[in-house]
């Protein structure tokens, strides 16, 4: 099965993206052809079309009917099991996690830890995941984990117009027409339509092999 994220970064992506799809799964193939099989179980098609859901089975997050340990994460590979790798203790304020806490060697006392250190928490069965060095809460969806972000994003022209009430000018230069003819035709040369990012909410999903963000926005 191949599951993995490609990230392209360039004003036209389509054709690296294609080009970088199609070298995966060629190499893919070319390397799966060659190896002897190491497991002994065996997948029929219907299950192979839902293999994400019996990888999910796998996983304690995913099986646990929304009963989650309490604890500091470290890393995508715990939070996926289940075993904190601290106790956890919060500070909130006005709804918010301000702080992180752990018992610290001597009795009674707290010690803080950093956000860049961390995954995931889980605090009274409800998990929390880092980003950007702040704490947003997961909540599950058709199976799979997912939290909202505010941030600047880039819509199409068209979008804009339509949220913002923007006013689209188009620029109409003339030509000449063919020679000798004495007129002047209209052409156009461009559509300037102004553009600012604008706040907006973006979902990012868990992906449940290897914890890592896939951003949706809606």
């Amino acid at each position: 099965i191949i599951d993995k994220i490609i990230s392209v970064y360039s004003k036209d992506a389509t054709e690296k993206l294609l080009y970088q799809v199609g070298k995966h799964i060629s190499d893919f193939l070319q390397s799966a052809l060659l190896q002897e099989p190491v497991d002994s179980t065996y997948f029929n098609l219907r299950q192979v079309l839902e293999m994400d859901s019996i990888e999910k089975s796998k996983l304690p997050l995913y099986g646990s009917k929304d009963n989650y340990r309490d604890g500091i994460y470290y890393n995508y590979t715990s939070f996926a099991n289940q075993t904190p790798d601290l106790p956890v203790e919060v500070n909130m304020k006005n709804g918010r996690i301000k702080s992180v806490m752990t018992p610290a060697e001597k009795m009674g006392k707290y010690r803080k830890v950093p956000n860049n250190m961390v995954y995931a928490i889980v605090n009274n069965n409800i998990p929390y995941i880092v980003k950007n060095d702040k704490y947003f809460t997961l909540f599950k969806k058709n199976g799979n984990f997912y939290f909202t972000l505010r941030m600047l994003v880039r819509k199409s022209p068209t979008l804009l117009i339509a949220e913002l009430g923007l006013s689209a000018t188009l620029i109409v230069l003339y030509t000449q027409a063919p020679p000798f003819s004495g007129l002047l035709l209209p052409s156009i040369s461009s559509i300037f339509l102004p553009f600012t990012p604008v706040h907006g909410d973006v979902e990012l999903q868990i992906d449940h092999v290897s914890g890592k963000f896939i951003r949706n926005e809606y």
